[in-house]
């Protein structure tokens, strides 16, 4: 699961009369053209190719484009993933492990941050409108590379703004996200986006020379 934490961003918005009419696409364009940070409680549930819940979990995330983000999972197990704008850290607190990531090599496995960058977006995924179901308008998103360890994910936006995210996996395993208290463009705290390893905690992955001479 800590691989799908990586990935994972999400985030609500008030209503835009603007929107109406308009595809699944564009509206979440138009969502991200506005948004400079934001913060919200999460929850995630992960389940089987049965259905069967396999994992729930929560806590609150943060957001500040173009490319920083911070993911404090509070239960069950408290982890704390940080994108500082060069590496991606995911700290297992129980574990007393630290993986990081090179987070440009990272990106494409970032759809909400790919989300935010037509670019990226256009570069990564191939993308389709699956119409409205329900409340909801429905982007599907399908990795280019065929490594990729998503088989889709699809965004749900409304007038509202975007809703929720499912990946689903090639194996029939599904994670849902969904966001709730949201405050989006206020003011964040400094250092937020910053990350030290604890003393004694294993530090393993792309750490590079900048993170030596940090520690």
């Amino acid at each position: 699961m800590k691989r799908t934490a990586f990935t994972l961003l999400l985030c609500l918005l008030a209503a835009s009369p603007a929107w109406a009419g308009q595809g699944a696409r564009a509206m979440i364009e138009d969502f991200f053209g506005g948004l400079d940070t934001l913060s919200a409680d999460f929850t995630q549930t992960v389940t089987d190719d049965q259905g069967r819940v396999m994992e729930k979990s929560g806590g609150r995330v943060y957001l500040a484009l173009p490319d920083h983000f911070r993911w404090d999972y509070d239960k069950p197990y408290e982890q704390i993933i940080v994108a500082d704008g060069e590496r991606v850290w995911l700290y297992d607190v129980g574990l007393e492990q630290i993986t990081v990531r090179d987070q440009d090599k990272a990106a494409k496995d970032s759809p909400l941050l790919v989300l935010a960058n037509t670019e990226l977006l256009d570069q990564y995924f191939e993308t389709r409108d699956l119409g409205k179901q329900g409340d909801n308008y429905w982007l599907e998103m399908t990795p280019k590379n065929p490594e990729s360890e998503y088989e889709t994910v699809e965004a749900a936006v409304n007038e509202q703004g975007l809703r929720g995210l499912v990946f689903k996996d090639r194996f029939g395993q599904q994670t849902v996200l969904i966001f709730k208290h949201l405050q989006v463009n206020g003011p964040l705290k400094d250092g937020l986006f910053s990350f030290t390893p604890p003393e004694g905690v294993d530090v393993i992955g792309d750490v590079g020379e900048k993170s030596k001479e940090e520690e």
